[in-house]
């Protein structure tokens, strides 16, 4: 039987999960380099990269919604020139 673990390190891990991923050894070898180059803790790098990826997401995301608007707001403009051309042309 093994060892029982104590309510607080149940409640730890709980809200502390591990993360794992296999990597390619280059893979590796590359994220502990910036690991020292940075001076952080793997799970500080992870949250950098994180914060990095969100940003960049939300950038990307707001960069495509007001290319879509525009995009758009120029149909529906072409749209509409047709509709009043064609119903000049019914008359």
């Amino acid at each position: 039987m093994g060892k029982r673990k104590p309510p607080s390190r149940i409640r730890y891990e709980m809200e502390h999960p591990v993360v794992s991923a296999r990597l390619s050894i280059d893979d590796y070898r590359r994220l502990m380099e910036l690991k020292e180059k940075r001076g952080v803790s793997l799970a500080q790098l992870i949250r950098e990269v994180i914060g990095s990826a969100e940003r960049d997401y939300e950038q990307a995301y707001r960069a495509g919604y007001a290319k879509g608007y525009e995009d758009g707001r120029r149909m529906g403009r072409i749209e509409m020139l047709i509709e009043i051309i064609w119903s000049r042309q019914r008359e």
